[in-house]
């Protein structure tokens, strides 16, 4: 699924696409639930997408394509989401090369899984299957 594709389905709820494999990812997306008090958001896992070999966070909202250190920024306008919110005082040059040195290393320093689940902790009805994408 192309993500003109995806941006069809942001309207009724913002999506996140997130590496499924990643520990450090999944430790973000536990934050991220815990301040959506009102689940406004939906995740997808972007193994689950059909999206590959991309190597970023994506935010999918009323169409529109966040990548990257722009996820927290929309995120602390969307729930509230202030963990990290010094960060959009930074120019985005810097805040991207940060961003890309840690995704590029999420693996070797935080370790991943082998397969790609919803942990049992998260609320199942937040994440869409690939059915639903």
């Amino acid at each position: 699924m192309t993500l003109d594709e995806l941006k069809e389905f942001s309207f009724e709820h913002p999506i996140i696409l997130y590496d499924g494999i990643c520990i450090l990812c999944e430790d973000f997306l536990q934050k991220i639930i815990s301040a959506d008090y009102n689940e406004v958001l939906r995740f997808a896992s972007l193994q689950g997408s059909g999206i590959q070999n991309l190597n970023t966070v994506l935010l999918i909202d009323d169409g529109n394509v966040y990548y990257k250190s722009d996820v927290l920024l929309r995120l602390n306008e969307l729930i509230d989401f202030d963990y990290h919110s010094w960060v959009k005082y930074l120019p985005r040059g810097l805040r991207d090369f940060s961003y890309t040195i840690v995704a590029n290393n999420r693996y070797n320093w935080f370790g991943k899984k082998e397969t790609c689940q919803i942990p049992g902790h998260f609320p199942k009805h937040l994440f869409l299957d690939g059915d639903h994408l």
